[in-house]
């Protein structure tokens, strides 16, 4: 779950146990590591959400373990170094908006 305020520029979210965000920011990318509590692993649940600044320019790569996990073509796990550099690659690349 995550929530967007743009006028302060801050992303709120819990990630409940899903693979940590990624994020590029000026060409680097780093991981959030804070994603919250998994569902259903205590009894004690929080929905408690955790506060981010992102900056102009900032993407945000959210994910499933599918993706890492996959397969490809030469039979080589993608995983979370390859899903990373693909997203460094991105820096700098205009994003396209999708028609409906």
């Amino acid at each position: 779950m995550f929530t967007w305020d743009a006028e302060k520029g801050e992303l709120a979210y819990s990630a409940a146990g899903h693979p940590p965000m990624l994020l590029l920011r000026e060409g680097r990318v780093s991981s959030i590591e804070e994603n919250g509590c998994c569902w259903g692993c205590s009894l004690q649940q929080s929905t408690a959400l955790t506060n981010r600044a992102l900056l102009k320019g900032d993407r945000l790569l959210l994910y499933t373990d599918g993706v890492i996990e996959a397969r490809m073509a030469v039979r080589k796990s993608l995983g979370r170094n390859g899903l990373c550099k693909l997203l460094a690659e991105s820096a700098g690349r205009r994003l396209k908006k999708q028609q409906t």
